[in-house]
């Protein structure tokens, strides 16, 4: 997901950057600035993962916490994008293998 969310912005700033208006301001429009803060915050979502190694290092009592604090990161992002015009979270999972993983789940608005 990390990759997809990097390319995503990378062909945002590309494609801005051929398009090529003078003005800063004309560049970038709203849409772009919602999706790349969204892609900002799917990528410290994905951050807070740990290795397999420091995953596999964590004491039972670490680990619920772990999992209460990503679950409660995940809400919040659903809940914040939640009235976003053009983006929104629509579900979340995920996975207790080793190493844990999310996946958010959102949709584009038109």
């Amino acid at each position: 997901m990390r990759a997809l969310i990097s390319r995503f912005a990378i062909a945002v700033v590309t494609t801005a950057i051929i398009c090529g208006p003078v003005n800063a301001q004309e560049m970038i429009s709203d849409r772009d600035v919602a999706l790349s803060a969204f892609a900002n915050d799917v990528g410290q979502l994905q951050a807070s993962i740990p290795t397999a190694q420091a995953y596999m290092a964590m004491k039972a009592g670490e680990l619920d916490s772990w999992w209460e604090e990503l679950i409660k990161k995940a809400r919040n992002m659903k809940e914040r994008w939640a009235d976003n015009p053009y983006v929104s979270v629509t579900g979340f999972s995920l996975s207790l293998s080793i190493p844990p993983s999310i996946d958010v789940e959102f949709e584009f608005k038109s």
